[in-house]
């Protein structure tokens, strides 16, 4: 009877060049500078290869800073670059290494519809407000599919760039009233969007704007003592996002061609939402038949022959992974629960 034949076990599973096992050193000698590994990240048994070694604890790291969270799923990817260098600055030990550091958004779908109209009736445009701060918020760290998205989404895709599906059937039927009716029956229209969203939370359809910094603070003071901890929480959380200093420019939109489908998450009116779902299924098919689309949420050129730049970015991204907190914390609490015994909100404004 033959017996298999056994691997001594001082014989390593991976052999690891030893150029790469040079790139993997200093970049752990980079990160070791940088605070990044240090005690609590660095894992409890390294890998025969430093870089796989390096990115087990980067992930230590990031999970430090963004630990909590019960709704979104950030996810980052660290790529080297080795090149020949040159004389100057950057260079270590004749070549130069850069890294590209991309982050992404990954979670599911939310229903905020209930918890925004209740708030809307506590204060006038605090659910207006709210809306537009996690929109705002979300673009500038992980952009979340919502009802502005939908919105842009029917006016470039179903509506032909204008306000309604009107222009989108004419050009296709003419004047054929049958066709032009039938093909509005199935197809989404402004009405429907009417039907779904109250008039306060579709932009542009109210002359009403959100509230000030200011405002909210007063909200605040006014939800102590008149309102539960629920409305009180999505207060705070509110004012503590719209305080943070975030880039004005969304990181997804530089130096990017094609159509983002990165999104983070889907937040629906209601359960039984009818055109949310049906637009960014719409939309990611359409895109993703064309081929012209991306999905990083951010991306940042790092040069690693050293700690400096990646220190700027870690500092950079500290209000990042604040807004992230708290914009997760924003849409647990907005679809967490049932929010139908905290009042109720006129549908028209005048």
């Amino acid at each position: 009877m033959l017996s298999l034949p056994r691997i001594d076990p001082d014989i390593p599973l991976r052999l690891v060049p030893a150029a790469a096992r040079k790139r993997g050193a200093h970049l752990a000698r980079v990160l070791i500078q940088a605070g990044l590994i240090n005690a609590r990240t660095l894992p409890a048994r390294m890998d025969t290869d430093h870089i796989a070694t390096c990115r087990a604890a980067l992930t230590a790291w990031l999970n430090q800073r963004l630990c909590g969270l019960r709704c979104l799923r950030p996810m980052f990817s660290l790529g080297l670059d080795e090149a020949a260098g040159s004389e100057g600055a950057g260079e270590h030990d004749g070549y130069r290494i850069r890294g590209q550091i991309a982050w992404y958004g990954g979670g599911g779908t939310w229903c905020v519809g209930p918890a925004l109209e209740c708030l809307e009736a506590f204060h006038a445009r605090l659910g207006m407000t709210v809306l537009h701060i996690i929109e705002d918020r979300s673009w500038r760290t992980l952009p979340l599919f919502t009802l502005s998205t939908a919105l842009d989404v029917a006016r470039d895709f179903y509506w032909y760039g204008e306000e309604d599906e009107e222009t989108a059937l004419q050009e296709s039927w003419g004047e054929d009233a049958d066709a032009r009716e039938e093909m509005r029956a199935g197809m989404v229209t402004r009405a429907l969007f009417d039907a779904t969203y109250p008039k306060w939370a579709q932009p542009g359809a109210s002359q009403r704007r959100p509230l000030r910094t200011r405002q909210i603070a007063e909200a605040a003071e006014q939800a102590i003592g008149s309102a539960g901890p629920r409305i009180q929480g999505v207060i705070q959380d509110a004012y503590a996002l719209m305080r943070l200093r975030l880039p004005t420019r969304a990181p997804q939109a530089q130096d990017q061609e094609g159509y983002f489908i990165g999104f983070a998450g889907v937040l629906t009116w209601r359960d039984d939402d009818p055109v949310t779902p049906r637009v960014v299924d719409d939309f990611e098919q359409m895109v993703g038949e064309s081929g012209e689309f991306f999905e990083e949420s951010g991306t940042c050129e790092v040069d690693l022959c050293g700690p400096e730049a990646l220190l700027r970015w870690v500092k950079d991204m500290e209000p990042w992974f604040a807004a992230v907190r708290l914009i997760d914390s924003l849409i647990f609490r907005l679809s967490d629960g049932d929010w139908s015994d905290h009042g109720k909100v006129a549908k028209d404004w005048p």
